[in-house]
């Protein structure tokens, strides 16, 4: 059985998006899973504001990106210590 999932709310959704992203952080996350988790559609195009915004939020404030696009779809988590100047 399979079980679909929608995230009306953004605050949930970029936060389980970082949370799986985090735990993955060993390897490339492709776009088809990280779509997958959320809405259960391997191609949603809506993961590419997400992924904006948690560039925003996560990138902008510090020299080294925490979030790095490998390709025009995957990401992966760059190694940042935790308490950048």
């Amino acid at each position: 059985m399979r079980i679909l999932v929608v995230e009306d709310d953004p605050d949930l959704t970029l936060r389980r998006l970082l949370e799986h992203l985090l735990r993955h952080q060993d390897r490339v996350v492709p776009r088809q899973e990280l779509c997958e988790l959320i809405w259960g559609d391997p191609d949603v195009d809506a993961l590419r504001g997400h992924i904006h915004e948690l560039h925003r939020v996560l990138d902008r404030p510090f020299a080294t990106p925490f979030l790095q696009t490998v390709s025009a779809v995957t990401l992966e988590q760059t190694r940042r210590p935790m308490h950048s100047p």
